[in-house]
């Protein structure tokens, strides 16, 4: 799905509350990417986070291959900053560098109810890459 179709779709299928901040509505649903066959809505993820608000934690239904080529069914990222609709996060283990030498830090975007995209702390939100959407709710079985 091309991203413009993904963030109409992504408005039509959030149910978060607008009140809710932006842990909340990450957890609030399930996500999918099209830009990884196994990270669709098919092998949703979905992130949780502890009550200190710490750290974010991302699961998927069956394993995924990480940029290193690695399988895994979660990953975790230390909560570095919370906006109003960004959080920065550190990757546990990153072993990309950023142009500083150091490991890179990661925005996590929300661009639209809906939708969120990733990019460094160094780009800006038009550098955005790789949006999820959020994936419908199975119909209930009757």
């Amino acid at each position: 799905m091309e991203a413009r179709a993904l963030v109409a779709a992504g408005l039509l299928l959030f149910a978060a509350p607008a009140s809710a901040d932006v842990l909340e509505r990450l957890a609030a649903t399930a996500w999918g990417h099209d830009f990884s066959a196994d990270a669709t809505c098919l092998n949703p993820h979905r992130f949780s986070f502890p009550a200190d608000r710490s750290r974010l934690i991302v699961t998927w239904d069956a394993p995924i291959t990480d940029y290193e080529g690695n399988e895994r069914l979660s990953g975790g990222y230390d909560v570095l900053e919370e906006g109003e609709r960004s959080l920065t996060l550190a990757l546990h283990g990153e072993s990309r560098l950023g142009p500083d030498g150091e490991p890179v830090l990661w925005v996590l975007q929300l661009l639209e109810t809906g939708v969120y995209c990733w990019r460094t702390d160094d780009q800006t939100i038009l550098q955005c890459a790789h949006p999820a959407m959020a994936c419908p709710a199975p119909l209930p079985l009757s």
